[in-house]
């Protein structure tokens, strides 16, 4: 006992130390919620050191600026594909939920000839929402037998203008099958629509 004691002598005067300084002062430890905080209090005051500890649960992603959002789409890009939040994330998409929910908005769409689509029924811009969606469009035609018809530009157009940027351009004759034969002045055709993310 007496050989343990004369070896951590200098730990022992130091704990002894500290915890006298701390009744003196008034040194307080507080944990809670928001973390760990440390309090002295003295004969001018007290004053409160420590570090607040925030939990998802408390972050607005909403708000985030450009920086952060970089950070948050950085970190979800590199989680495997199993991981649970990737799992959760093609849920969201394959139910169309969330940030993935399907977005309505009116479509212009130019009648071009079959000969300028090679092979393809539709073309849009690079990065524009028509490019990287699935397109619901509906029949502007009530008593047409089909409502909705699907179209997806696997096609980029090479030349766009800022006020075509999502407009989405079609082969004349895909579209005449589905609402029957078109006149010129009906082109470009304003169209209901509903854009679904979609990546085959």
């Amino acid at each position: 006992m007496w050989k343990f004691l004369v070896d951590n002598l200098g730990v022992i005067f130091i704990a002894i130390l500290t915890f006298l300084i701390g009744i003196v002062l008034g040194f307080s430890s507080k944990p809670d919620a928001d973390g760990i905080f440390f309090n002295v209090t003295y004969s001018g005051g007290r004053v409160t050191i420590g570090k607040t500890v925030l939990s998802i649960s408390d972050v607005d992603i909403s708000t985030l600026d450009v920086g952060n959002e970089s950070v948050l789409i950085n970190k979800i890009e590199g989680l495997s594909s199993e991981h649970t939040i990737s799992r959760d994330l093609r849920t969201m998409v394959r139910n169309a939920i969330g940030p993935f929910e399907g977005i309505e908005m009116t479509m212009k769409f130019h009648l071009v000839d079959d000969e300028s689509m090679n092979g393809e029924k539709a073309m849009a811009c690079r990065g524009s929402l028509a490019y990287d969606s699935a397109i619901l469009a509906r029949s502007p035609l009530e008593s047409n037998e089909e409502l909705i018809k699907t179209f997806k530009a696997y096609l980029s157009k090479d030349i766009c203008v800022s006020e075509e940027i999502n407009d989405i351009w079609v082969s004349k004759s895909y579209v005449e099958d589905w609402l029957g034969p078109m006149d010129e002045n009906e082109n470009p055709l304003s169209l209901n629509v509903i854009l679904v993310v979609s990546s085959i």
